[in-house]
């Protein structure tokens, strides 16, 4: 009997697309454990592993530009349009290459958060394509690029690219969207604390002495900012992924001190950190305080902070006093505060994964 077979293209643009698709990956593998699952991303295997925990084969993946940002939160238009101008004078020949890579593969259905290239040389192949993010990089190029002329012919190939899906899953919160192709809803996607290795919050809660911790976390982008601007607060222990200051006994960082960031997370009661899908919903669907830097020009922002506002114990600040550490009183405020016990279902991975099922049929 054939497996069915599904390939994944994972966007390597920071660590939230595959947080988000791994969610999903691992209920439909629990679900359909035939299934052959084929990861392409640009991830090592070694971070794939701490995220995806059924067996899964890898294959180089194709194209995948997103956008070109300085530290966490700074998107460089000027270096984007570049980097698309560049790539669609070879288009025609990225797209015929994948469809080589595709056609090697032979996958029943492929998957896209968020990449095009697959998508669209999938079409060409008549293999089914979905796509499934709260963002997708046609709007977030559009959002910055769409004023110069020299962007328009990529948005009409990259329009062509996501309708070559037969439909595109977004997650409760998502942006607005352009209408490539039907798209469905679903809940939240994102890990919850029954997830998380039991003994192991317990450890992080038994070494740090103080009653509050506090989670700072910018996502997967590479930052330029030292974290020894975090404020000093009695009763609270920071916990950073890592590069923890030295001389500083009220930081520790995962890396250095063995801990698993999502461990981490779940020992934590505040998270500080900036708008994105990940930490906003794995803050407000766990019960754990957010403090966040808003991103005006962001194109998710003005839906992850509506729902945030609705859902979250939570504060914002500017970008600027985040990497300035000037929040102290939000932060002693949002302290003071008791999360809402009644925190939004996440219930996305499984409607996801259960469309995907759907779909192989």
């Amino acid at each position: 009997m054939n497996r069915p077979h599904i390939v994944v293209d994972i966007t390597a643009h920071g660590f939230g697309h595959l947080a988000q698709m791994s969610v999903v990956l691992n209920q439909l593998m629990r679900a359909q454990p035939q299934i052959r699952l084929t990861v392409r991303c640009n991830h090592s295997r070694v971070i794939l592993e701490r995220f995806i925990f059924a067996p899964f084969e890898t294959s180089p993946p194709p194209e995948d530009p997103g956008m070109i940002m300085h530290g966490p939160s700074r998107i460089d238009a000027d270096a984007s349009l570049d980097i698309y101008s560049s790539i669609l004078t070879g288009w025609d020949e990225i797209i015929n290459d994948e469809m080589r890579a595709l056609d090697a593969l032979k996958p029943d259905l492929l998957v896209s958060n968020v990449g095009f290239f697959g998508a669209a040389a999938a079409g060409k192949l008549g293999v089914k394509a979905i796509g499934l993010c709260s963002l997708n990089w046609l709007d977030i190029f559009s959002a910055y690029c769409a004023d110069n002329p020299a962007a328009t012919p990529i948005i009409s190939r990259l329009e062509a690219a996501y309708g070559a899906m037969s439909l595109f899953i977004r997650p409760t919160p998502s942006m607005q969207m352009t209408a490539f192709c039907d798209q469905q809803s679903v809940g939240p996607i994102c890990r919850v604390r029954e997830q998380a290795n039991p003994a192991q919050v317990r450890k992080i809660r038994n070494m740090i002495p103080t009653p509050h911790i506090a989670l700072a976390s910018l996502g997967g982008i590479p930052r330029d900012t030292s974290w020894d601007i975090l404020p000093k607060v009695d009763g609270l222990t920071w916990i950073t992924p890592l590069d923890a200051p030295p001389g500083r006994n009220d930081v520790i960082d995962c890396q250095s001190s063995d801990l698993a960031y999502f461990d981490a997370f779940c020992a934590s009661d505040l998270m500080v950190t900036k708008t994105g899908y990940g930490s906003f919903t794995e803050s407000v669907c766990n019960g754990v305080r957010l403090l966040y830097a808003v991103r005006p020009d962001w194109p998710e922002s003005e839906a992850l902070e509506g729902w945030a506002a609705q859902n979250a114990c939570g504060r914002a600040c500017t970008q600027e006093d985040l990497y300035s550490g000037n929040y102290l009183d939000k932060l002693e405020a949002l302290l003071s505060e008791e999360p809402s016990p009644d925190t939004p279902d996440a219930n996305g991975a499984e409607e996801a994964a259960g469309i995907l099922m759907k779909s192989l049929n």
